[in-house]
């Protein structure tokens, strides 16, 4: 989870006169820093790059390859690496389904919620349980729905077409979201039901709220207003619509739990998913400080040559160009390969090098931002706000891969 930093303030009475001079110059290293450094304006792309490009003088990503690259996320929900032809292939099987339309092969285009690593999560375990419910749910209600018709002699077209639309919309986004790899976000499943439903648990259909109660209102589907069998079958289908809805809503209660994002009752499937989206976030972390320290003139080979000392004697020193190409290695290259061929093993066995790396990081911002560097032996721009704050961040983005890691038994 991001955190917000703040510049830490020296300890001490601020009505004395010592700790208000500490402070002021404080704030005035600061200014100092915004004047003595430009702000320097980049077109940010959303696309990976390799170490060190952003801000380097390296030349990106041609515009039309730009447009490729984000044809392929928005439509295969895939990050493009041309090393990785298998994920194209995987990410183009679960887009596009095959189907035969009066006698013609068409491919139908399922979006993607969001990008991920194709072949390393899946629907499973409880949301897969529960997914298949709902989609069952819904392939059994939504014709019923579409077969209502009003029981009230003055019922308006309009606002039956406007109730039924809306309840249709709801249990599609409601099955949809039961299906988003990584699970589902819970505030919005119980969003979704409260929607259908109301507010209030009701166990006689007859009595529910929400947009289920208003379609029953507009269409007059009440007891007393049937005379036919025909009238009476087309009640008996709209409790059974809402016995659907009730019913999936008991099983996302028992099974809430598993999508809460606490604790150690997850999912591989899901799981892998959340570890890959961290690992993805802590390579884009890595870029911002490259980005960071090349805006305070510590460009890549300078950075070669910045050396870190750690508080533990038998750790050995690393250069801040080092350290910070090890933390995009593991997030880029060792994680993903790990989860692929080991999966939860190898899930396991990245949290120890998570934990390492977060400590190191730590350590390598400067004392005065709560790190154990001397800013004296450094660069002046290594101890700017800017690079500090790019620090903390990346420290904050790894503990997180390993809080994700830890939620494994």
């Amino acid at each position: 989870m991001r955190k917000n930093r703040d510049i830490p303030i020296p300890n001490g009475d601020l009505n004395s006169q010592s700790s208000v001079s500490l402070a002021s110059n404080e704030r005035l290293r600061e200014f100092t820093d915004l004047t003595a450094y430009p702000f320097l304006t980049e077109e940010v792309s959303r696309f990976s790059t390799t170490p060190g490009q952003i801000g380097s003088g390296a030349e990106g990503t041609a515009p039309l390859g730009r447009i490729v690259e984000g044809a392929l996320r928005d439509v295969l929900g895939w990050r493009p690496n041309a090393r990785r032809p298998k994920e194209f292939v995987a990410a183009l099987t679960q887009t596009f389904t095959a189907k035969t339309v009066d006698d013609q092969e068409i491919w139908e285009w399922t979006p993607r919620s969001y990008a991920i690593q194709s072949d390393i999560g899946a629907v499973t375990g409880a949301q897969a349980s529960i997914y298949t419910r709902a989609k069952v749910a819904r392939d059994q209600s939504i014709p019923l729905l579409e077969g209502l018709s009003p029981l009230r002699s003055d019922a308006d077209e309009e606002d039956t077409s406007a109730i039924r639309a809306i309840v249709r919309f709801e249990i599609d986004e409601l099955v949809n979201e039961l299906g988003v790899e990584g699970g589902p976000r819970v505030q919005r499943i119980n969003s979704l039901f409260e929607s259908l439903l109301g507010s209030n648990t009701v166990t006689n259909p007859e009595l529910v709220g929400g947009q289920l109660g208003q379609l029953r209102k507009a269409f007059g589907l009440k007891r007393n207003k049937v005379n036919t069998i025909e009238e009476e079958q087309n009640l008996t289908n709209f409790l059974i619509i809402v016995d659907y809805i009730t019913a999936l809503k008991q099983s996302w209660a028992a099974q809430q739990t598993y999508f809460d994002r606490v604790g150690t009752d997850v999912f591989l499937g899901t799981q892998l998913v959340l570890v890959s989206r961290a690992l993805a976030v802590v390579a884009e972390s890595v870029q911002e400080v490259y980005f960071a320290m090349d805006s305070v003139f510590l460009g890549a080979a300078e950075r070669q040559t910045i050396e870190l000392i750690f508080k533990a004697e038998d750790e050995s020193p690393l250069f801040v160009g080092e350290l910070l190409d090890w933390i995009y290695y593991f997030a880029t290259e060792k994680g993903p390969h790990l989860i692929r061929e080991g999966g939860k093993a190898g899930v396991r066995a990245l949290q120890g090098t998570a934990k390492r790396l977060s400590d190191l990081v730590r350590q390598a911002i400067v004392t005065s931002y709560g790190g154990a560097q001397d800013p004296g032996g450094l660069p002046a721009g290594y101890g700017t706000g800017r690079v500090q704050r790019a620090l903390a961040e990346l420290v904050d983005y790894l503990d997180e891969v390993t809080e994700l890691i830890g939620q494994f038994d």
